[in-house]
């Protein structure tokens, strides 16, 4: 052990010229600890608002996710309604064409009628004019 605290405290050579106190080994790696120290926390600190954002954004993109979901949701069943409601009015149209039809079908019947019985009052007629009244010729 002797060697090793010989070689902590040993002495590194320092710029000739320079008027500064040696640097020992020790020094050198309290200091490095410390910057190791003063980089994590300065990463950390750098961070820090890049995670806040990053978990902001995530709160958003869920809320936005949910309510993406709720709008497929009401879509969903508004589509469907929409589909009943489509065959509904279709079948209510294909009933009023098909009364429509009916009610034309029985009108060409009535002027048929009507026109048979203006026939039948014509020859009526006809036939009464036809017909020469008798007196009785007393005499």
């Amino acid at each position: 052990m002797a060697a090793a605290a010989s070689a902590d405290s040993e002495q590194l050579p320092t710029d000739s010229g320079s008027n500064a106190d040696p640097v020992t080994k020790n020094d050198l790696e309290a200091l490095f600890n410390s910057f190791k120290t003063d980089m994590a926390i300065l990463i950390k600190q750098s961070t820090e608002s890049l995670k806040l954002s990053v978990d902001s954004l995530g709160q958003q993109v869920t809320s936005f996710n949910n309510r993406l979901t709720k709008t497929e949701v009401l879509v969903g069943g508004n589509f469907e309604k929409i589909t009943e409601m489509e065959a509904v009015v279709k079948s209510l149209q294909s009933q009023t064409t098909k009364k429509k039809k009916k009610k034309k079908k029985k009108k060409k019947k009535k002027k048929k009628k009507k026109k048979k019985k203006k026939k039948k009052k014509k020859k009526k007629k006809k036939k009464k004019k036809k017909k020469v009244p008798r007196f009785i010729v007393e005499g």
